[in-house]
């Protein structure tokens, strides 16, 4: 029995995307802790500062001493300044 060519692409192409898909995971422990920080960098890249904001003070406020703190400090302050909000900057 002989598979057709096009059923033959599209399993190839369906495993690629299994195996792409299950690499891409991010299964270590701090995953749920660096949401806030994620989301809140992709907001700053889209010059949505005011809810940029907000995510990065939620990431603060629950991991203050994490190892990606200060960077997310810098972050809000870049937020804040560019909202015009020099003295919370």
């Amino acid at each position: 029995m002989r598979i057709p060519r096009t059923a033959a692409v599209l399993s190839v192409c369906s495993l690629l995307v299994f195996i792409t898909a299950a690499g891409a995971q991010d299964v270590g422990p701090n995953t749920t802790d660096l949401r806030d920080y994620y989301t809140a960098n992709g907001l700053l890249q889209r010059g949505m500062y005011d809810l940029a904001v907000t995510e990065y003070r939620t990431f603060l406020d629950a991991h203050p001493s994490h190892a990606k703190a200060p960077t997310a400090r810098y972050g809000l302050s870049v937020c804040l300044f560019r909202l015009q909000r020099h003295e919370e900057a």
